[in-house]
């Protein structure tokens, strides 16, 4: 009797342990890279890398900060051969920052909805119709 197409109950259950066992939490590969990082209440934390120049100075003008480990050293690690170090900002900071980016977006959006004096969307369409091609 062939075994092909049966779960193994005991690697399963194996699993099962490994994810209980788990000191963190696990971060799926399809979200691809996140530079957002959990840190102290109140404060969004992101990767930030070095390599871009003016990156870092542009955002301690932004509010952010670097976060420091118990010795005070900056937090900082290598990524895809960039150099990464870990800054912090109030989340209000980073709230309002967000509203902002989201602002412009509907904006942009908004505007390239806008119908000339000529355009109509009939009912029930997606397009847009101009009165000159109706005949």
């Amino acid at each position: 009797m062939s075994n092909r197409g049966r779960i193994d109950e005991t690697a399963t259950t194996r699993n099962e342990e490994l994810r209980e066992d788990r000191k963190t939490e696990r971060v799926s590969m399809a979200k691809g890279v996140n530079l957002d990082v959990k840190v102290k209440d109140g404060y969004i934390g992101r990767w930030v890398s070095l390599a871009i120049e003016g990156r870092v100075q542009r955002l301690q003008e932004a509010g952010y900060e670097f976060q420091v480990d118990a010795l005070g050293n900056q937090i900082k690690r290598s990524k895809g051969g960039s150099d990464l170090v870990l800054m912090i900002v109030p989340e209000e900071y980073w709230r309002e920052d967000f509203e902002l980016g989201q602002k412009k977006i509907d904006d942009q959006v908004n505007e390239q909805q806008r119908l000339s004096k000529d355009e109509y969307i009939p009912d029930g369409r997606k397009g847009v119709i101009s009165r000159d091609s109706v005949i």
